[in-house]
């Protein structure tokens, strides 16, 4: 008896360790997903705004000396 709960007790601390270790897992994959988020959101943005600066030079030149 004492043999088997001592097994039971190991495989529990075993098992608290794996879901410990996947949970750390699953935060340094979301923190990945979300630094590519705002790499895509961000190259969007700069290629949006070549886009406008090459139609509209001059209102964005305006726009900027403006205070």
């Amino acid at each position: 008896m004492q043999m088997d709960k001592e097994s039971l007790e190991a495989q529990k601390a075993h098992a608290e360790k794996e879901i410990s270790q996947l949970e750390n897992r699953q935060k340094i994959l979301l923190n990945r997903i979300r630094k590519e988020e705002r790499n895509a959101r961000t190259s969007r943005l700069c290629k949006h705004g070549a886009i406008l600066e090459g139609v509209f030079p001059s209102v964005l030149d305006a726009g900027c000396h403006r205070q």
